[in-house]
């Protein structure tokens, strides 16, 4: 048996299956229907075969050799949903798995976790436990109540690791050779008291252990791992490269000496506002330490709108590159503790390697998958995964993991007397239905056309009574002008005429907005109000969706998308069909699902 044997085959451990995203999750254990089958077929397309926790110990004790692409799967908890989702997708591959039960819980509910939001979720019963085990599925064992096993007493604990593999061995009729500790816990005495129990191995978690079967190191899928992260997890060299990884930053960074603390964002709107999550986790990691940002001259007086924001570095774009070594020159004066690029540009390039920051981090942009995507269509990266997940990697260095994602912005209260003001004078009431359009976008192909703007805001007002109010900045005047003109039912255009923070005040005053893939998107979700979006040359899985619940995106699936990743002047095609093939009345349909959603 080659040395290092246990990092060398890959044990992936899972969960939960489930058809739908969970959006109220305590662990954030649970993978998708259609990432887990995405995941079986790279596996089966990659030529791995599973193999099952007693063919592992046959081989470490070198009864036996396993296959060269070999792989282990396993499912912690025994939940129901791992025979209605997993199971046939295991058998179509003709692959194996290893599940651990909570054996005083089978057929019930995960009780351990009635307290939080995970509670209530079905578990497997008896029957089909038999049934996948016919099949060739493995059960170990996972405790009776599923406890942290450290903080009972000797004889509560040795209990919950022997009575389990009894009951276990009489549903099934066989021996059951493997054990998993409840929540990755557990010391030297109770590792030796699974041994003592007759177990032939035990698996954890996050484990430093080499070649140890009672301490089998094993790596988590999540929600959000990608089809690309996945395949790294799959290769050999993944442990050490993870291992690496971390143990550079823990000698690298010191918690203790970080009080000012630098974001990196230069532009765009959207892209701005969507690292304030970044900004909070920050906040509450080092809540005494001073945040400063730096971002474009234009977009000074949004990053003022963010709530943890202690200073702001200005960078005029017009000075070239002299402004942006004097901005260096200045930022570097402040001492900056820890120095994040949420933009990673060649401008925050220069910044990143010019800094004296003591500590550096930056986000991937993940520049090559996106290219396969755009030219070669291969979707590697999930719709599931938003840029606000991309901008935390990074800070899982610093051990910032934190499930409060939401974008946020804070207006003041004059800035919302204006507009309320503003509104008056437009004949608008606390009791219309007010729904901002906003037509913008940066680039040609990523704007709806104008005719399919002009006929849905004459239906949402004729229909619907609504209140349309057009939003934009100045690059937006002549597409709201020409919209005003060819409407029938006049709109209140307000194209151009507020500032960037009466702007965002607007938004939080509409009902709904209908947006394309641009800005006011992001102002929304960051507000909470409800919006559709229109997306064409751009796809979900680049990261730039609505993050929250309540939004609708409307797209059509064509074998030419995406065709960029930001949008351009034309159409490769010539046919703008992304935008073309969205009707007016499909937008309206989507209006009335969240007008009666929000009753």
């Amino acid at each position: 048996m080659k040395k290092h044997w246990s990092n060398k085959i890959p044990i992936l451990v899972y969960h939960r299956i489930v058809p739908m995203p969970l959006s109220k999750s305590a662990h954030g254990i649970w993978v998708k229907v259609q990432s887990f089958k995405q995941q079986m077929e790279l596996l089966s397309s990659k030529g791995f075969q599973t193999v099952s926790l007693d063919r592992l110990i046959d081989a470490f004790n070198g009864i036996n050799q396993l296959p060269k692409k070999s792989i282990i799967l396993t499912f912690d908890d025994g939940y129901k949903d791992n025979y209605l989702y997993a199971f046939p997708i295991l058998k179509e591959h003709n692959f194996t798995a290893t599940i651990f039960l909570v054996s005083g819980y089978i057929g019930g509910t995960n009780e351990w976790d009635k307290t939080s939001q995970e509670g209530h979720i079905k578990l497997l019963s008896t029957d089909e436990i038999k049934e996948m085990a016919e099949y060739g599925i493995s059960f170990g064992v996972h405790t009776i109540t599923h406890p942290h096993l450290p903080q009972l007493n000797e004889k509560k604990a040795f209990q919950e690791i022997v009575k389990p593999k009894e009951e276990i061995e009489k549903i099934l009729g066989q021996e059951v050779i493997s054990f998993c500790y409840p929540y990755g816990e557990y010391n030297d005495n109770i590792k030796n008291m699974v041994i003592d129990a007759g177990y032939k191995c035990a698996c954890a978690c996050d484990t430093n252990a080499i070649d140890d079967i009672f301490e089998l190191r094993r790596i988590q899928v999540f929600p959000k791992t990608n089809l690309f992260g996945f395949w790294k997890k799959t290769q050999k060299w993944y442990l050490s490269y993870n291992d690496f990884k971390k143990n550079r930053v823990e000698k690298q960074i010191c918690h203790e000496g970080i009080n000012k603390i630098l974001i990196v964002r230069f532009s765009s709107i959207g892209d701005i506002i969507l690292t304030t999550p970044i900004l909070k986790a920050l906040k509450e990691k080092y809540p005494e330490a001073k945040l400063f940002y730096v971002t474009k001259k234009e977009y000074i007086k949004l990053v003022e709108l963010f709530p943890c924001v202690d200073y702001i570095f200005c960078l005029d774009s017009n000075n070239k590159i002299e402004g942006l070594f004097k901005l260096i020159k200045k930022i570097n004066l402040e001492k900056i503790d820890l120095l994040i690029d949420l933009h990673y540009s060649l401008r925050s390039i220069i910044l990143y390697y010019f800094s004296f920051a003591k500590y550096k981090l930056h986000y991937s942009k993940y520049r090559f998958i996106r290219f396969l995507r755009i030219f070669f269509k291969w979707r590697l990266l999930s719709k599931d995964i938003h840029v606000i997940d991309y901008y935390f990697k990074p800070l899982e260095r610093l051990g910032i993991n934190s499930n409060n994602r939401e974008p946020e912005l804070r207006i003041n209260k004059d800035t919302q007397e204006r507009i309320k003001e503003y509104l008056k004078i437009s004949g608008v009431t606390n009791n219309d239905l007010i729904i901002g359009i906003c037509p913008g976008a940066k680039w040609e192909t990523k704007r709806w056309p104008i005719n399919k703007f002009v006929e849905l805001g004459d239906k949402l007002i004729s229909r619907l009574n609504a209140k349309v109010i057009l939003i934009g900045d100045l690059n937006d005047l002549l597409i709201g002008e020409k919209i005003e003109y060819l409407m029938m039912n006049k709109p209140i255009n307000l194209i151009g005429k507020t500032s960037l923070s009466e702007l965002v005040a607007l938004v939080k005053w509409c009902n709904i907005i209908i947006t394309n893939d641009s800005s006011p998107l992001h102002v929304a979700s960051s507000l909470k109000v409800p919006s559709i979006s229109i997306f064409g040359p751009t796809t979900l899985d680049f990261g730039f969706g609505p993050y929250g619940e309540g939004h609708i995106v409307l797209e059509k699936d064509l074998s030419c998308r995406p065709c960029s990743s930001h949008g351009s002047k034309k159409c490769p095609d010539q046919t703008f069909k992304c935008m073309k093939l969205i009707t007016s009345d499909e937008v309206l349909q989507a209006v009335k699902k969240i007008l009666n959603r929000n009753g």
